[in-house]
């Protein structure tokens, strides 16, 4: 998933959602930040 607000989006992930953050990863060459939310089993890199 692409977000202009990377800090909102795991805000609401985490708080609402319930999702927990594994690791955020900086800025790189070609792309912005980005984070790896953890959903039990499951990974999704935004």
């Amino acid at each position: 998933m692409v977000t202009g607000d990377l800090d909102g989006y795991r805000r609401f992930y985490n708080d609402v959602i319930g999702l927990r953050t594994n690791m955020v990863l900086g800025a790189g060459a070609g792309h912005g930040r980005q984070a790896v939310l953890d959903a039990g089993e499951v990974m999704q890199e935004v």
